[in-house]
């Protein structure tokens, strides 16, 4: 094994070396679960949107109660798929 051959390993093998692996794996996971939320995040606020235009809730926005009303049904739309009407009156 030559010099560089012997450093390289040494490098490889030092509790510094396995502590940047450990910390890179830790900081790759966390990334992706903050990117698959986000997009969870955003799956389901644009199902909410569907839903929420499916039942109507977006054709008249005249009033504060109105928009009050259409934001709950974006945000709770599973209660909506299940018959719930969200009127703010």
């Amino acid at each position: 094994m030559t010099e560089q051959e012997e450093a390289r390993s040494r490098y490889n093998q030092s509790p510094g070396r396995a502590r940047y692996r450990m910390i890179s794996k830790m900081v790759g996971k966390v990334l992706f679960r903050g990117m698959l939320g986000k997009i969870l995040l955003v799956i389901y606020l644009v199902v909410g949107l569907i839903v929420a235009n499916s039942h109507h809730y977006f054709a008249h926005l005249g009033g504060i109660k109105s928009i009050v009303s259409a934001v709950l049904a974006v945000l709770l739309w599973p209660l909506v798929v299940l018959g719930l009407k969200l009127v703010i009156k």
